[in-house]
Order: structure tokens, then C-alpha cells, then sequence
């Protein structure tokens, strides 16, 4: 499975918008749409961010679930 496959899987598991995830890792939403669907470069820097996004929304959803 590539890497935008998993991105996009993660991001759907949790519920989350194109625009929902940008927000919470401090990217433009086309950023998601590119890193998803594997066009163009996906940098480390915003790879990290877009991972922390997710795991950060995990976490939450996580909390909520148990409250």
C-alpha cells in the first residue's frame, strides 16, 4: 500500500475532511488531495505533520469514545 493510500484510509477511518485534516497539520488542502493521490513531492517536513494530524485526531476521537 502506498503512502497517499494510507494517508487517505487514516483519514477517512477518522471521519475527517480534506480541509479538516489541512487545518490540523497547518497545510493547504490541496496538499492532502496531492500527498493522497501521490502527485508531486511529498516532503518530509509536511509528511510529519500530516501524520501527527492524524494521530492527533486518533487521540481525541479516543478520548471522547471513553467519556
Amino acid at each position: 500500500m502506498r503512502i497517499g493510500q494510507s494517508l487517505r484510509l487514516a483519514r477517512e477511518r477518522l471521519g475527517l475532511s480534506h480541509s479538516a485534516l489541512a487545518v490540523a497539520a497547518g497545510v493547504a488542502p490541496e496538499t492532502v488531495r496531492r500527498a493522497e493521490a501521490g502527485t508531486g513531492r511529498l516532503g518530509a517536513t509536511v509528511a510529519a505533520r500530516l501524520l501527527l494530524a492524524l494521530r492527533r485526531a486518533g487521540a481525541s476521537r479516543r478520548s471522547l469514545r471513553a467519556a
